[in-house]
């Protein structure tokens, strides 16, 4: 009977640990995540801006005529 109780309180020691481990691993992948978030929302914003800069040039040229003309 010792045996025994001692056995499931290895294993639920183990469990603890392997659920602690588990635990900060997901706290580091949220932090990851919201980091990457970050960048992309900045991303989108810079590219939407060479977006923007792109369109109003293209325009301005549209209303010119071609130098060999």
């Amino acid at each position: 009977m010792d045996d025994i109780l001692t056995k499931l309180q290895e294993s639920l020691c183990h469990q603890a640990e392997d659920i602690a481990r588990l635990s900060d691993e997901v706290f580091a992948q949220q932090k990851d995540i919201k980091a990457l978030k970050a960048e992309l929302s900045t991303l989108k914003r810079e590219l939407s801006v060479a977006k923007d800069q792109v369109n109003s040039e293209t325009s301005i040229h549209e209303d010119q005529r071609p130098p060999h003309y």
